[in-house]
């Protein structure tokens, strides 16, 4: 479960920042070569998947180009960087999917849950069975009851032997 808050988190920032920056405009290659890049000066480039290619200018405006091929791609960050000079250029990762995410997960999941079953059972059973005093033994079983694996391996490797 803390796995799914770690992808849910990411997946919200990347909503907020998507949703307060639309003041973009999306406009074709020759349109940008014939008219923006002949007025304004380039500040930053980002290169989403080789495909898509956001421009920010210092006027504070943002152009996206889409449905660029690899090499259009290429001669175009080329031609940017030959009128402007040095231009910050960014390349985004592909997303990945939350469902992909979710599946591996649940792959994971039947092997995950025996692991630490067995992990706690064989740290308890040594609590128990240990001659330490009753807070301790109540304070190693709460650590290894509430953090999964950690509890048990840290108790099973820290142990004194008797």
């Amino acid at each position: 479960m803390p796995r799914i808050v770690f992808l849910i988190i990411p997946v919200l920032i990347s909503i907020l920042f998507t949703s307060c920056s639309d003041d973009y405009e999306e406009i074709s290659k020759s349109e940008f070569i014939n008219t923006v890049l002949q007025d304004q000066k380039i500040t930053s480039l980002e290169i989403e998947n080789k495909e898509k290619i956001h421009i920010y200018t210092n006027e504070n405006k943002y152009y996206v180009i889409s449905d660029l091929s690899s090499h259009s791609l290429d001669d175009l960050v080329d031609e940017i960087r030959s009128k402007n000079g040095a231009v910050l250029v960014k390349y985004l990762a592909p997303e990945t999917s939350i469902i992909l995410d979710v599946l591996m997960s649940l792959l994971f999941l039947p092997l995950i849950i025996p692991a630490h079953i067995i992990l706690l059972w064989i740290a308890l059973r040594k609590i128990i069975k240990s001659e330490i005093e009753h807070t301790e033994k109540i304070l190693h079983a709460i650590i290894s009851i509430f953090f999964p694996f950690f509890g048990p391996i840290i108790y099973l490797t820290t142990k004194r032997k008797s």
